[in-house]
């Protein structure tokens, strides 16, 4: 909100570690305050802006807003898969919708996903397959294409993602992606 940038949650310290919890706000000064506690403990997740006052935040098997007007936390959604390490974008539909679009992630060590999930502001359901498994996933949009970039496993399931990295393009319009 207001050109800042947050930087949220912790990694793999554990739920002792007070920095699992917190938010730091870079000003567009870029002098760094402290922001309000996350509601729950995140790691290996995503964020994006919802609307000028909402911000969704999605990890683990869940998602959730901050309201940066009333300063509250709510919205809580359960997803259909654990989803950590996965990258999020927001698109606006043919209808004019916004969506969200949670693209491969897994969990920690073990299972690692191809597919993708969708919000659209009111529930989770299963989005369309990418050609592999995917971890560690950035991802932005730009001129109706996804940009994946993070590490690929070799097959569907049980994969483990290897330290190979790898950049994915899915056109929204015509419904596939390439390498």
């Amino acid at each position: 909100r207001n050109g800042e940038l947050w930087i949220t949650g912790g990694d793999k310290a554990g739920l002792n570690d007070p920095t699992i919890f917190s938010t730091d706000i870079v000003g567009t000064d870029f002098t760094i305050r402290p922001g309000p506690p996350l509601e729950q403990p995140l790691a290996g997740h995503c964020t994006v802006q919802w609307n000028e006052t909402h911000t969704l935040f999605v990890g683990e098997r869940r998602s959730f807003f901050y309201d940066s007007i009333a300063q509250t936390w709510g919205g809580e959604q359960i997803m259909n898969y654990n989803r950590r390490r996965s990258g999020c974008v927001k698109i606006i539909d043919a209808e004019g919708n916004p969506k969200v679009i949670v693209l491969g992630g897994g969990q920690e060590y073990s299972t690692s996903l191809e597919t993708t999930e969708i919000f659209d502001g009111e529930e989770w359901y299963i989005g369309f397959d990418m050609d592999r498994v995917w971890c560690s996933v950035k991802a932005s949009v730009y001129d109706n294409h996804i940009y994946i970039t993070g590490e690929t496993g070799s097959g569907f399931g049980n994969t483990i993602c290897s330290a190979v990295s790898y950049a994915y393009k899915y056109d929204l319009i015509a419904n596939s992606g390439t390498w």
